[in-house]
């Protein structure tokens, strides 16, 4: 054999070889590809499906019910620690307060309750605004999957350390059965809040009643 055919057997090998490899790369990353594409798509199930769930009590006596079912005990126990996480909040842990409730929250809900919290915590360290909540009494609604615990309360207002008014307040939380995680011990996420906001005005009527 020639030494130029000698040349061209041995540049068609590694010609060959290059392929091979080259192949097998792209079938790897294709199947990474994949692989990714379902884990992203078995998470998102996981936190969105409503059914196959079991709700893990975090107080003694509720016990654990049957899938996609909330125990009424359990529910009114969720709304009422909701309302009392929110109702209760000082300009140095406002932020923290949103932030553990955020990670309750169904991803369509997230972003304006997000945009909610902002505006409350900058009028609250703007004006030193707290509050404490004392539950009057709760009821649950319940419309297919989903639930609505609605908590009777009394709201104190703080600016500074003084009182400025006791108000009475309906605290409305819309939940529904889901993956218990980690980060949800409660195995809910909350599709719903409506919460009166502590806000500037508060403190302008204040202001104003002093003079």
């Amino acid at each position: 054999m020639e030494p130029s055919d000698t040349c061209a057997a041995t540049e068609m090998t590694m010609a060959g070889q290059l392929q091979v490899t080259v192949n097998r790369l792209v079938g790897l990353t294709v199947m990474l590809g994949l692989g990714l594409c379902l884990l992203m798509i078995v998470v998102v199930r996981l936190v969105t499906k409503e059914q196959q769930i079991h709700y893990v009590a975090v107080t003694p006596g509720l016990g654990i019910s049957r899938p996609g079912e909330v125990p009424e005990a359990a529910a009114r126990d969720f709304a009422q620690s909701v309302a009392l996480h929110l109702g209760n909040l000082t300009p140095a842990t406002a932020e923290t307060v949103h932030a553990a409730i955020a990670r309750y929250l169904h991803p369509q809900f997230l972003p304006a309750f997000q945009v909610q919290a902002k505006w409350e915590q900058e009028h609250i360290q703007a004006d030193h605004l707290s509050s404490m909540l004392t539950v009057r009494g709760t009821r649950v609604e319940q419309e297919g999957q989903v639930y609505r615990g609605m908590v009777a309360a009394m709201r104190r207002v703080f600016v500074g350390e003084e009182i400025i008014r006791d108000e009475e307040i309906e605290v409305v939380v819309e939940f529904f059965p889901a993956a218990v995680s980690a980060l949800n011990i409660y195995g809910l996420v909350i599709t719903n809040i409506r919460f009166p906001q502590l806000g500037r005005q508060v403190a302008q009527q204040t202001r104003g009643h002093r003079r």
